[in-house]
């Protein structure tokens, strides 16, 4: 289901791996240590991708870059953007 709140100059599939090599950027999988992770983590936060997020940087110990608030309920280091 898409939200529309990601607006792309073009196909996500040229734009996103474009953007990701211009940033240096990298994706991270997902590993069966962190859906252990998620299913411990308390109720806070309803949005499973985001839940997701959240496991993923506890595990690997990262920093989230957000402008969603209810990342603060939980016990990672948060970069607030956005909003």
């Amino acid at each position: 289901m898409r939200l529309g709140k990601l607006i792309f100059p073009g196909p996500p599939a040229v734009v996103v791996p474009a953007f990701m090599a211009k940033q240096v950027l990298r994706s991270i999988a997902i590993t069966h240590l962190h859906a252990v992770k998620l299913y411990g983590l308390p109720p806070h936060h309803f949005d499973p991708f985001d839940r997701m997020i959240i496991a993923q940087a506890m595990v690997e110990q990262m920093t989230v870059l957000t402008s969603d608030r209810e990342f603060e309920k939980y016990p990672i280091d948060v970069i607030w953007c956005g909003r």
